[in-house]
């Protein structure tokens, strides 16, 4: 019997139907993407929207200071899904630079600001490990499994585009299959509208 709190049994697509401003996930309109490509390959679309604020959180890792590097902050947090007796995961940040590039970068960064030209370029990686599964999940897991959080890759959909989709899902599935798609807009301010819709039709490759 499937885990009554998860969604990962509702064919779900997502299409891009509007870009206000540049994206780096979105590279143009109508791409859509389908069940497989909008959380980390092989992770529960609950779990992953429990983890969502621990990945951003550890993502930024620090406190920005203008013009000044980071004061670093927590590299580790930790999350569980909403099934009690569900899963509990680690959430890891990982520099992928070595220190001195890292704080030439971070720098650069800051310069853009004062500039009026943000830049949003990550040189971190965060992963979600599972620690525990309990009785409740019937997904298959195993202690040690980890999955990558997607921190620019345009073949799956943007994490904080999936985190505002994923609260609206139960009500589309209410609705019906049949009915039209629900718009609902990323948490940018100026950024992307997302339709989604229950009937998944292929994808439209980046």
């Amino acid at each position: 019997m499937p885990c009554p709190h998860c969604t990962d049994h509702l064919p779900l697509s997502v299409r891009v139907a509007r870009i206000e401003t540049r994206c780096k996930y979105h590279p143009r309109e109508g791409l859509v993407y389908g069940p497989a490509a909008l959380v980390p390959n092989g992770l529960c679309r609950e779990l992953f929207c429990a983890a969502y604020p621990e990945a951003l959180a550890v993502l930024y890792n620090g406190r920005p200071r203008r013009l000044r590097p980071r004061q670093q902050g927590q590299a580790v947090s930790f999350a569980r899904c909403p099934a009690p007796g569900g899963v509990r995961v680690a959430v890891r940040c990982r520099d992928k630079l070595p220190p001195p590039l890292r704080v030439a970068k971070e720098l650069a960064e800051e310069a853009c600001k004062v500039l009026f030209r943000p830049v949003d370029a990550h040189f971190r990686g965060v992963t979600i490990e599972v620690l525990e599964v309990g009785p409740a999940c019937h997904k298959g897991y195993e202690p040690g499994r980890r999955f990558e959080f997607n921190v620019g890759d345009t073949r799956q959909l943007c994490p904080a585009g999936f985190a505002a989709i994923q609260p609206h899902v139960g009500r589309l599935a209410a609705s019906g299959a049949d009915q039209a798609p629900l718009t609902v807009h990323c948490p940018d301010w100026v950024g992307v509208t997302y339709e989604i819709r229950l009937d998944a039709p292929g994808a439209t490759p980046p």
